[in-house]
């Protein structure tokens, strides 16, 4: 029997962790003899199909639910039976876990979060192989994630680490005292991204062709710095009218997105703010920017901050980010103050009116992708972590 790898990670949507697995799993598939079984946290499906077509999927909501979830009756009838003591999420994911490794040759358990505690402590001593833990989080969202003491546990039952940059090695080593093996293997992307170019986006999106755009990308929040990204707005429009912010990311009906249009109403920014809901095709908004924009407080890594790179765009981030300093090498050019808006504002406008300096910054950042952050330069080494488990 084949041996398999069972990969419990949080779901399957449009976001960093998930396709960077999935660009992961893809490479192990074409390059090594393992076989992939998934268990997802939550049902996230914009990448659903993909991941189908890697291995079987199950869902964590399904297992502990006996697959009624989506039946209001039988939840009732579910939660009665976990209420007088019946049945318990213990006792369900231990004859799932069971059930799936006498199906399968189960050789390693790899854990794409560390947010995987609850999950693990309902297993407990019935997943009988070792576990890997990628670990995507940095500071702040483990801190979050360990209200329950379940990311604690998560590193408590973990043979071993990968840490996507220095500063999350240095979190686990400093805030919760891993001295485990952990191994630094950085986020990649696909080198082979391709721009859609059958059409103009610019135009589509009513933006003038000599208009300079700023983008930011990711899901809507105030870790992703959406104030910072506001009150950016609102200085440039004083200043320039040659300039759009597009941001990239979140849906239009998520509580901060509907906030967001409010102030860009009452403010007056719709002639130079863009909003896009989450979209395939991120890269082809790469090709149309002048400078990409990292406004994030703190990133573990930045996947994004990675495909401009490789859209040769050059990038401004704040120090004491995490990632995104590390994947510009530390280079003064790319990063500014935390959270000084005037400083960025600074920087932005005069690199706007300097293109060759953009051109040179774009160049530079191309070149520390290529040789640093590529799925062909960094899954075999995720692959010889794992065989050194196994």
């Amino acid at each position: 029997m084949k041996k398999t790898i069972l990969i419990l990670t949080t779901d399957a949507s449009r976001t960093g962790a998930p396709i960077l697995l999935l660009n992961i799993i893809e490479w192990l598939k074409d390059n090594s003899d393992y076989n992939f079984v998934f268990l997802m946290q939550k049902n996230g499906k914009e990448l659903l199909e993909d991941y189908e077509k890697l291995g079987k999927v199950y869902f964590w909501k399904s297992i502990i639910n006996l697959g009624f979830e989506k039946s209001t009756y039988g939840l009732f009838f579910i939660k009665g039976l976990k209420k007088f003591k019946i049945l318990s999420d213990k006792f369900l994911a231990r004859n799932f876990i069971n059930k799936i490794q006498k199906q399968n040759n189960i050789v390693l358990t790899y854990c794409n979060t560390a947010t995987n505690g609850y999950l693990l402590m309902c297993f407990g001593q019935s997943l009988n192989s070792k576990i890997l833990t990628h670990i995507h989080e940095g500071e702040k969202s483990l801190q979050m994630y360990n209200k329950n003491n379940y990311v604690d546990f998560n590193f408590e039952v973990s043979t071993a680490f990968i840490a996507v940059s220095n500063s999350v090695k240095q979190v686990l080593i400093s805030k919760y005292g891993v001295t485990k093996d952990i191994k630094v293997i950085p986020g990649a992307v696909r080198s082979n991204l391709k721009p859609n170019l059958d059409y103009d986006l610019k135009k589509s999106l009513n933006i003038n062709s000599d208009k300079k755009i700023l983008l930011c990308c990711g899901w809507l929040d105030w870790h992703k710095g959406t104030d910072f990204f506001m009150q950016l707005a609102f200085k440039i429009s004083k200043i320039r009218n040659d300039i759009v912010l597009i941001w990239v990311g979140g849906h239009e009906n998520d509580s901060v997105s509907v906030q967001m249009r409010y102030d860009i109403q009452k403010m007056n920014l719709e002639h130079c703010i863009k909003l896009i809901s989450n979209t395939p095709n991120v890269f082809d908004y790469m090709q149309i920017a002048d400078i990409f924009l990292m406004l994030s407080r703190d990133e573990s890594f930045s996947l994004v901050t990675v495909e401009a790179g490789l859209a040769k765009k050059p990038v401004l981030c704040f120090d004491k980010s995490g990632g995104p300093c590390e994947i510009v090498n530390q280079d003064s050019r790319f990063i500014v103050p935390y959270g000084d808006i005037d400083f960025l504002l600074n920087r932005i406008i005069w690199l706007i009116d300097n293109q060759p300096e953009r051109k040179i910054m774009g160049e530079y950042l191309y070149e520390r992708v290529i040789n640093n952050y590529t799925i062909d330069k960094t899954a075999p080494q995720i692959l010889s972590q794992i065989e050194s488990l196994i």
